[in-house]
C-alpha cells in the first residue's frame, strides 16, 4: 500500500561507542545497501528500480532521506534530487507535502510553500487530511506530525493532531485506515509519530499500546513481507532502550539482504531497512550517560585510578582508566553528585542533573595537588577560586567580565574564554560577585576552608529590558469566524498602542513595557470586550477572546497562563515538574505537567481568582495566587525551583594524615551552612583538615 510508506530525517545523534551494549550491526552490510541505493541514481535525479512497488516519488524520498541519515557525506552524490523534485509532478497529499519538505530540508535546501500547504490539510482542533477539506486520517496525521517534529513545532498545530492520533487508536492498541488497511503499517508509522513527542506530551500509554500490538502481530521474527517488517521495527528500535529483545527480529531482517545490498531489488524497500539498521546500530535516544577525563591540574596530565562516588538517582563506583576517563552508561535521569578523589590531590566534588536521553561529557576536570607547609606538613591556611563566566541565554563566555571576592580586596577580569583565577584565597567567609556591563550580576556565598577549590561558574541574565508583546485571534462567539478590521489595544505605563485584525483575524502588538496592561478589542457589529493583566519584561501574552454579535449577552471567556519552570542552580528547564491551578471556590484543581524544557500551558480556565502551586521531584515547592484574566493566556516568565536532594545541597570529602596520606577514622568534621545564591554548574574542591 503506497500510501503507507514513511520516511523521517534523523536527529543528530552523539556517537559513544561504549554506549553499545550489542554489537555493533552489519555495518557492512548497511555500506553495501548504501552503495546499491546510490547506483540506482536516475539521469533526472530520481532514486527508481524496476522491481519498486512505490511510486517513483516516494521511493527517490525515501531513499534520500535516509541515505543522508546513515552518511551525511552522500549530499553531494544526491545533489540531482533538488531538480527532480522540482519538476516531478507528485499530487500534493499530506504525504507527498511531508516527503518533499523532509527529503529538502536533508539536502539543506529551501522548502518553499510546501509547509503552508501541508497546514492547510489540517481540520481545525484535529488530525489531517490527504487532502484540504478531506476527514483527518492516522496515515496523514503521522506524516504530517513527522514533519513538524523535524521543524521544531511542538504545540499547536501538533498537539490538536497528537490527540486526534490518541483518540483514534484501537482498543488493541493499532491504527487502521478505512477498511482496516496496513493495521500494521499504520500503527508503526503512527506509533513513531507520537514516540518524537515523548519529552513535551504524556504519550507513554498510547505507546505502550501500540508497541504491544505490533510485537503480537509478530509471525515468526518479522512481520510478513519485508516493506511492513521494516515498518514495525523501526517504531520498535527506536523506543527500545534495550534492544536485546529485537536483535533476533533485526537479524532476521537482515538476512533478508541480496549480496549486491539491495532488499528485493526494491529502492523502497530497501531505504526502509537501511533505516532500520542504521538506527539499530547507533545508542538509543533515550540511554542517558555520563562521561569526562581527570587531569592533574598543574601539568594537565590524565590521571587514572581516580576513585569517583556517584550518588543521587542511583548510586555507582567508578574508577578512571589509564586516559583519566570515565564513564557511566544507562544511568537513571535525576540530580547527581559526582565524588573524586586520589590519594595525594584535594578532593572535587561535582554536582549536575541529567535528564532522559541526555549524554553528557563534563569535559576535562582538573584536580590540585594537596597544599601543605613544608616545615609543619598542616594544610596552609588559603584556598583557590576559578571558573568561567558566561552569557546564561547563549552560553557563550564573557570576556572582561569582573570577578570580587568581598572584603579581600581581590578582583579580576575575565579572559577571552570567560575564564578567572585567584590562588591563596583567606579561608573564612566568602562573597563572590560576577558582574558584566549590560548583565545582572550574581552572588554566591560560601566558607573557604583551607585546601579548597571553589569553581563558580554562573551564567549572567542579560539586564536590558525585554519588551512584552501580545498576539491573538479575533473570533465571533457564533461559529466561530474569524473578524477582520476589529480595533485591538494595548495600554500599559501610559504607553497606549492599537492596531487593526487581518483577513484571518489575527494581531501582534510589540514593544511594550512591562507592568499593569489594559487590553480591549471593538469591531462593528460586536460587543466590545476588555481586559486586564500585569505582566513582566519578555512576556508573550496570547488575547483571543470571542465578541459576541451587538445586543447579545457577552460569552464568559477562558483565559490561562504559560511559562518556563527551571532549575535556581543550573537554570535549566524542568521536565515534568506539575503546575496545578487551584480555585479558590471550591472548583475541582486543574493539572499539567512540564515538557522537556521546562515549559508549560495552561488554557481554558475560567476567569477568577486561583492559587498556582508549582511541584517536582526533588525541588521546593512554590505557590503563588493569580487571577485568570478573560481571554488572556498570561505569560509567567521563567519560575524557579530550589534542589532539595542531597546532590546539590551536600559537601563531602575525605579525612587524612598529612604525611602519610592514611584516612582518618572517627575525626569530627563540621560543615557551617550559610545562605547563597548561585547561578550555574558548580564545583567544589574539599581538603578537611584534621582538626576540622
Amino acid at each position: 500500500m503506497a500510501a503507507s510508506r514513511s520516511g523521517i530525517w534523523g536527529w543528530v545523534r552523539a556517537l559513544f561507542c561504549l554506549l553499545l551494549f550489542f554489537p555493533v550491526l552489519g555495518v557492512g552490510s548497511q555500506d553495501a545497501a548504501k552503495q546499491w541505493l546510490v547506483d540506482q541514481i536516475q539521469a533526472d535525479g530520481s532514486l527508481d528500480s524496476p522491481a519498486s512497488k512505490a511510486i517513483t516519488f516516494q521511493s527517490s524520498t525515501e531513499a534520500t532521506i535516509n541515505l543522508l541519515d546513515a552518511d551525511q557525506s552522500l549530499v553531494g552524490a544526491l545533489s540531482g534530487v533538488t531538480n527532480y523534485l522540482a519538476f516531478v509532478d507528485a499530487d500534493h497529499s499530506a504525504e507527498n507535502l511531508s516527503r518533499s519538505i523532509r527529503t529538502t530540508y536533508a539536502l539543506g535546501q529551501e522548502f518553499g510553500e510546501a509547509q503552508d500547504e501541508l497546514l492547510k490539510r489540517q481540520i481545525a482542533g484535529s488530525g489531517f487530511g490527504a487532502f484540504p477539506g478531506y476527514a483527518p486520517d492516522p496515515l496523514s496525521t503521522a506524516y504530517a506530525l513527522e514533519t513538524l517534529s523535524l521543524l521544531g513545532i511542538t504545540q499547536e498545530p501538533a498537539a490538536y493532531a497528537l490527540q486526534y492520533l490518541i483518540n483514534a487508536q484501537n482498543d488493541d492498541g493499532s491504527w487502521a485506515l478505512a477498511g482496516d488497511v496496513g493495521r500494521v503499517q499504520t500503527t508503526a508509522l503512527a506509533m513513531h509519530a507520537l514516540w518524537q513527542y515523548r519529552h513535551v506530551y504524556d504519550v507513554e500509554s498510547p505507546l505502550q499500546a501500540a508497541e504491544d500490538f505490533l510485537l503480537a502481530q509478530q509471525e515468526g521474527q518479522l512481520w510478513g513481507d519485508t516493506e511492513s517488517s521494516a515498518l514495525a521495527l523501526y517504531a520498535l528500535v527506536s523506543r527500545a532502550v534495550d534492544r536485546t529483545s529485537l536483535q533476533q527480529a533485526l537479524d532476521a531482517l537482515q538476512n533478508r539482504q541480496n549480496p549486491d545490498g539491495d532488499f528485493e531489488q526494491d529502492v523502497y524497500v530497501t531505504a526502509l531497512a537501511l533505516r532500520v539498521l542504521s538506527a539499530a546500530s547507533r545508542p538509543a535516544e533515550d540511554i542517558t550517560s555520563l562521561t569526562g577525563t581527570l587531569v592533574d591540574a598543574q601539568s594537565g596530565q590524565p590521571l587514572a585510578g581516580v576513585d569517583i562516588a556517584l550518588a543521587g538517582s542511583e548510586s555507582r563506583q567508578l574508577v578512571t582508566d589509564s586516559d583519566g576517563g570515565f564513564f557511566a552508561n544507562r544511568l537513571t535521569p535525576g540530580h547527581y553528585q559526582l565524588s573524586m578523589s586520589k590519594g595525594g590531590y584535594s578532593t572535587l566534588v561535582l554536582n549536575t542533573v541529567l535528564q532522559t536521553g541526555d549524554k553528557r561529557d563534563v569535559g576535562r576536570l582538573a584536580l590540585n595537588i594537596q597544599k601543605t607547609d613544608p616545615d609543619t606538613g598542616e594544610p596552609l591556611q588559603t584556598g583557590i577560586v576559578r571558573g568561567t563566566i558566561t552569557d546564561r541565554d547563549s552560553g557563550a563566555p564573557l570576556a572582561q567580565a569582573t570577578v570580587t571576592l568581598a572584603g579581600t580586596g581581590l578582583s579580576s577580569g575575565t579572559a577571552t574564554d570567560g575564564s578567572y583565577l585567584f590562588s591563596e584565597v583567606p579561608a573564612g567567609p566568602l562573597s563572590i560577585i560576577a558582574s558584566a556591563q549590560g548583565y545582572e550580576s550574581v552572588t554566591g556565598n560560601a566558607d573557604m576552608v583551607a585546601g579548597q577549590t571553589l569553581l563558580f561558574s554562573p551564567g549572567l541574565k542579560a539586564s536590558v529590558p525585554e519588551d512584552v508583546s501580545v498576539f491573538g485571534t479575533i473570533s465571533s462567539s457564533h461559529q466561530g469566524a474569524s473578524i477582520s478590521g476589529a480595533m485591538v489595544s494595548a495600554e500599559v505605563q501610559g504607553v497606549a498602542k492599537s492596531v487593526t485584525t487581518d483577513a484571518q483575524g489575527q494581531y501582534r502588538l510589540e514593544d511594550l513595557p512591562a507592568g499593569n496592561l489594559t487590553l480591549g478589542v471593538s469591531a462593528a457589529g460586536f460587543e466590545s470586550v476588555s481586559a486586564e493583566a500585569e505582566v513582566s519584561d519578555g512576556a508573550s501574552v496570547e488575547f483571543s477572546p470571542l465578541l459576541a454579535p451587538s445586543g447579545d449577552a457577552p460569552q464568559q471567556q477562558p483565559g490561562g497562563f504559560q511559562g518556563v519552570v527551571i532549575d535556581a542552580i543550573t537554570g535549566r528547564g524542568v521536565m515534568g515538574a506539575q503546575v496545578s491551578v487551584d480555585y479558590l471556590d471550591g472548583t475541582a484543581p486543574i493539572t499539567v505537567a512540564t515538557d522537556s524544557d521546562g515549559r508549560f500551558q495552561l488554557r481554558e480556565l475560567s476567569a477568577a481568582e486561583v492559587e498556582i502551586t508549582i511541584t517536582a521531584s526533588g525541588y521546593s515547592a512554590i505557590g503563588a495566587t493569580a487571577r485568570v484574566e478573560a481571554g488572556v493566556i498570561n505569560d509567567l516568565g521563567e519560575l524557579e525551583l530550589a534542589p532539595l536532594d542531597s546532590a546539590v545541597n551536600s559537601i563531602s570529602g575525605k579525612v587524612v594524615d598529612v604525611r602519610t596520606q592514611n584516612p582518618l577514622l572517627g575525626v569530627l568534621v563540621k560543615v557551617k551552612v550559610s545562605s547563597s545564591t548561585v547561578a550555574g554548574d558548580c564545583l567544589l574542591y574539599t581538603s578537611p583538615s584534621p582538626r576540622d
